[in-house]
């Protein structure tokens, strides 16, 4: 599925049912949030805001480990889900597990070798059942639709928001990140956070 076909031009639609990792964390409502990805000593940090600035979730960077593990937390420091790149021969694919430890995976993300990023999302839903998202990404990389393959319906939209050179050379990266209703955010987030990995070795 191309992304040029399917580019929601408004609000996303709500899924017919919740849908995503945590239930919990599965609004009756479309969601949109601010990723600033920010480069410092201990790795890649993303602070995750609400459109009007107010603190929502936090992934600090603790990039030390050979696997490069990233924890998405709550704003009581609570891990949520954490999300690894594990493509050791292969390069992008990331998994994402329950809470901080690898003990009970819950997703795979693979990036599919085609010209245009895009990539396949394979996980373990709130109720148990296996399901599978399509992530594909514009030509220009600054818009990427998330796609649940059951349905067609477009479950999420990130837009990667250019503001200075600074971002470019340094790497600091700006995300618009959107989580349609009853769609669950924390697994959009770290979509996001492995798009952003995928176009960090796409571009060597």
């Amino acid at each position: 599925m191309g992304i040029q076909s399917s580019r929601p031009t408004g609000p996303l639609l709500p899924a017919p049912v919740p849908v995503g990792l945590i239930r919990s964390l599965c609004f009756p409502y479309e969601i949109t949030m601010t990723m600033e990805k920010k480069i410092g000593w201990s790795g890649d940090a993303f602070q995750i805001r609400t459109v009007d600035g107010q603190p929502a979730f936090f992934m600090p960077g603790r990039d030390t480990s050979f696997s490069k593990k990233k924890i998405l937390q709550d704003l009581s420091s609570i891990p949520i889900v954490n999300i690894k790149n594990e493509g050791l021969i292969f390069k992008g694919t990331y998994h994402i597990y329950a809470g901080d430890s690898s003990e009970r995976l819950l997703a795979t993300i693979r990036r599919r070798m085609t010209l245009r990023i895009s990539a396949e999302i394979q996980f373990t839903n709130h109720d148990g059942s296996q399901r599978v998202f399509d992530l594909d990404v514009d030509f220009p990389c600054k818009e990427a639709i998330i796609t649940d393959r059951l349905n067609r319906m477009p479950v999420g939209r990130i837009i990667r928001r250019v503001e200075n050179q600074n971002e470019w050379i340094f790497g600091q990266q700006t995300y618009i990140v959107t989580a349609a209703p009853n769609v669950d955010l924390a697994f959009i987030i770290c979509i996001c956070v492995a798009l952003d990995e995928i176009r960090h070795e796409a571009r060597g």
